[in-house]
């Protein structure tokens, strides 16, 4: 495949495999090795055939500025071209769960939508059933709102001319519609997620938390920076997320998660993820070497909440996630890359743009139990292969990332990182147009843009 990859490409592949073979070592399943030629075969063809096609010349070393559009001028955004009228306006709350959904109402929809307090817009595509609300109880009807296809049509939202149909990004459908009817909360999660607590917890955006850090440094500013994993803070270390790195898996001392601090820290923590039981979002390789553990992954549900250092970098998803009004600007969900992709790229985008706010993200014990719909392994393992080969030097690209724009505008600095996801090859430049087409329908919704406040901790 060398003559269609450039030399950063082939590199990567021969680091990437290295990291995976060490893991492989690690893990000490026999039925791993007959997996790994495959492992190999499918990495290197969609890198080929995928990665390398779609996102054409732009990479870290070669960025490129083809069809990106421009930041604008300061404080521009302030004065939105138009307001939208709400679809329903009857429909007000401040707690908002967003789902998009191709199946009939099931148990967690149910659940979802008898929470007290909470309302539930679902996203509808071209495969969801029609009569879908037919399929809801009498009492859960009240606090549900089914946007169809027909009624995204009506909504008005520009970013909606951004998303293809039956794609996972129609959510943000549901993002902006939760945020013109009230929300000041947005909990985002799937339909194969399952609600176990009494309430879905939140945590004040401000508050006193133990702080992981991938070294032990818990000072600000942090003179080093690296990857965690928060799952061995809740009993799991032999479990990671979907997108943490390959090399950020294990270490000689065994695997690596990092340190939390004795004593807690005042942090500002405006996304939150929660942990999931059962069958959690862990990433193919960990499915295909792992397979007599799924449906059986259980955290500590005692253990307590924690919020990562100023220093610390890790992926989470879009399955089970609390957003406060003050970080709903990160929400938009890219298309041009692949599904076992978008929500990954979104996290490590957010979390770059929330430290520029004084903000972090903190980690909650499980509320839901996840009955994962059904999934090809290999296929998610092609699906993820950016997530393999990427995901430690977008880390790297993050940490040395600086805004140009300083506090003019909060805005400014997410269009300006969205063109630079794209000018290196994570996302397309049609991603860069659509985060910016989501911030003009955030301030024709009402939206009021949080300006930076850079919190020293």
């Amino acid at each position: 495949n060398a003559e269609y990859m450039g030399s950063e490409d082939r590199l990567v592949i021969a680091l990437r495999w290295g990291d995976l073979l060490r893991v492989i070592y690690l893990i000490n399943n026999p039925s791993v090795m007959r997996l790994s030629l495959l492992f190999l075969t499918a990495l290197a063809v969609s890198l080929r055939n995928g990665c390398v096609a779609q996102q054409g010349t732009c990479s870290a070393d070669t960025p490129c500025t083809t069809d990106l559009p421009p930041v604008p001028e300061p404080n521009s955004w302030s004065l939105p071209p138009r307001r939208l009228t709400p679809l329903h306006p009857e429909m007000q709350s401040e707690k908002w769960a967003v789902v998009t959904s191709i199946n009939r109402p099931n148990e967690a929809i149910h659940k979802l939508a008898s929470l007290p307090g909470w309302k539930l817009v679902v996203v509808g595509d071209t495969k969801t059933p029609s009569d879908w609300l037919a399929g809801l109880e009498d009492s859960a009807r009240e606090n549900v709102v089914f946007l169809s296809v027909e009624d995204q049509k009506l909504l008005g939202y520009e970013v909606l001319a951004h998303i293809p149909y039956r794609n996972y990004g129609r959510k943000a459908a549901g993002y902006l519609f939760a945020i013109q009817h009230g929300a000041r909360v947005i909990f985002e999660t799937d339909d194969d997620n399952l609600v176990e607590t009494p309430d879905i917890p939140i945590l004040p955006e401000t508050l006193e938390l133990p702080i992981l850090s991938p070294d032990g440094n818990f000072t600000y500013p942090p003179t080093h920076y690296g990857v965690v994993n928060p799952y061995g803070h809740f009993g799991r270390p032999d479990v990671w997320p979907r997108g943490l790195p390959l090399n950020a898996i294990s270490t000689k001392q065994g695997r690596h998660w990092g340190q939390v601090s004795n004593d807690r820290h005042t942090v500002r923590v405006p996304i939150q993820q929660a942990l999931a039981d059962g069958d959690p979002d862990v990433d193919a390789i960990y499915r295909l070497t792992q397979a007599q553990t799924l449906d059986k992954i259980r955290f500590q549900r005692d253990a307590q909440p924690l919020a990562l250092a100023d220093n610390a970098y890790t992926p989470w998803n879009s399955q089970v996630t609390t957003w406060h009004y003050s970080a709903f600007w990160g929400l938009a969900l890219p298309v041009t890359v692949t599904f076992r992709v978008l929500d990954i790229w979104r996290s490590y985008f957010a979390l770059r743009l929330v430290k520029e706010m004084g903000g972090t993200v903190a980690f909650l014990p499980p509320c839901v139990t996840q009955d994962r719909n059904a999934h090809d392994y290999l296929k998610d393992f092609e699906e993820e292969a950016d997530l393999y080969a990427k995901a430690h030097k977008l880390v790297s690209y993050l940490h040395a990332w600086k805004p140009s724009h300083g506090s003019q505008h909060f805005f400014d600095n997410v269009q300006e990182l969205a063109n630079g996801f794209a000018s290196h090859g994570y996302w397309g430049s049609k991603d860069a147009l659509l985060v910016g087409a989501f911030l003009r329908d955030l301030l024709a919704v009402g939206y009021d843009p949080a300006h930076i406040m850079k919190e020293q901790q």
